[in-house]
């Protein structure tokens, strides 16, 4: 195989992410292309619309990042969820990237993948799969093939021959982007158990974790406080209401907590506008919590953010589904006690349990269950604070997660990279 050297100064790394948003940047979408700049002195950029008017994350917590903007074209914009723009770009810079990420196992991925690989031999293609327990039936993925075949029950004719010919050409471009593909990474370590042997991604995946901004915290030097030092609060962080975070649970759980004494219950997040009024009724229903549940809204500044996880004692999780639980990971640096629901990702950041407490997914009665036990036996959560710090530190700082990932590239890739002008 021939080696392809590449001077460090013009190593260059590419994100394909349509719906990168300004809150996207302080997330995995962000975070991989930023520390392969930061860290291995790489040209990083995503490539997406406009979504936001304003991206200030970028230069507040990813300077050095770029965003290259694609233009909306009215009549050539999408062609069977095909980003068109996307691709003339691929076409006009393959020579350009070195690496190309692309997220999630979609037909767009599939199509960015196999066309900058047709174009760019050399190229390195990364597939960050940002996966959730679905995975296991995904039908570009499952061994089975690209479609089931039951889910089409069609009665036309036409319609089909015209299911038919999807099958077909679903498999065949399906083959032909696993071929090419030269690494994947899925978020938790049960999901990764469970597609590690598919054939179409065996030997090509790792487990691959999401972290915390490490750097961020040295930069802006944020501190852990001692335990002595934090409050008796119940901590959520989200979009406060979105249906998949289950938000109302959370509440009703605290509700039917007998005595909270002098707890109080944080909720960090936008609000959606339909669980407004849910929220209202809330309060008429139980009139003695008003001082106890508070709406903080969102917080756009990462420090202050983060100096509520550095002052609450419990952070609790309640969404019936997740990729990846990134406020986990935050909340468990500042040594908070984590009470999620039974997730993936959640086993992995508590160590099945070890540094925090799991419970079945809209189990009220279990969750209100747990947290009176926490108010009531709070050497519980001070016998755990260090123990589920290092635990972070070990594996979930971004920095590490990267090295990780440079490593795998690089024993996958015929790329080498020379030192010697960087």
């Amino acid at each position: 195989m021939k080696v392809l050297k590449i001077k460090r100064r013009n190593r260059s790394f590419l994100l394909i992410f349509d719906k990168l948003r300004n809150i996207s940047l302080i997330k995995d979408t962000g975070m991989i292309p930023y520390y392969f700049h930061r860290k291995y002195h790489y040209s990083s950029k995503i490539l997406t619309y406009r979504n936001d008017k304003a991206y200030p994350f970028l230069q507040e917590y990813c300077k050095g990042l770029e965003l290259e903007f694609l233009k909306r074209r009215r009549f050539l914009n999408k062609i069977l969820g095909i980003e068109i723009p996307a691709l003339i770009y691929l076409i006009k810079n393959f020579k350009k990237i070195h690496i190309l990420e692309v997220i999630w196992l979609s037909n767009s991925s599939i199509l960015y993948g196999i066309l900058y690989k047709m174009l760019n031999r050399n190229g390195f293609l990364y597939l960050k799969l940002d996966a959730t327990e679905k995975i296991k039936y995904h039908n570009k993925l499952h061994p089975h093939g690209y479609y089931d075949y039951q889910y089409y029950k069609e009665q036309s004719i036409v319609k089909n021959l015209i299911n038919s010919f999807r099958i077909i050409l679903g498999k065949f471009f399906g083959n032909l982007f696993f071929k090419k593909l030269d690494l994947a990474s899925i978020e938790s370590v049960k999901l990764y158990k469970d597609i590690k042997d598919y054939p179409r991604i065996k030997h090509k995946l790792i487990y691959l974790p999401n972290g915390i901004d490490d750097y961020f915290l040295k930069d802006l030097n944020i501190k852990r406080v001692d335990f002595s030092k934090k409050e008796n609060i119940i901590l959520t962080v989200g979009r406060i209401g979105w249906v998949a975070k289950d938000h109302h649970i959370f509440l009703e759980a605290i509700a039917s907590i007998e005595d909270l004494k002098n707890w109080k219950i944080y909720l960090v997040g936008g609000i959606y506008d339909k669980f407004k009024d849910y929220i209202s009724h809330y309060f008429v229903k139980y009139p003695h919590l008003k001082d106890k549940v508070i709406f903080i809204g969102e917080i756009l500044d990462r420090k202050k953010l983060l100096e509520f996880y550095q002052k609450s004692k419990i952070f609790c999780l309640t969404s019936n589904v997740e990729s990846f639980g990134i406020v986990l990971v935050e909340a468990g640096y500042f040594g908070n006690y984590i009470v999620s629901t039974n997730l993936p990702s959640a086993r992995d950041i508590t160590s099945n349990s070890q540094f925090g407490t799991l419970f079945k997914i809209r189990d009220t009665a279990r969750l209100t269950e747990i947290l009176e036990n926490l108010i009531d036996n709070e050497e519980l959560m001070e016998k755990n604070y260090l123990k589920i710090q290092n635990h972070i530190d070990k594996k979930f700082l971004w920095s590490k997660i990267i090295s990780k990932l440079y490593r795998e590239l690089n024993k996958r890739s015929n790329l080498r990279f020379s030192n010697k002008h960087g």
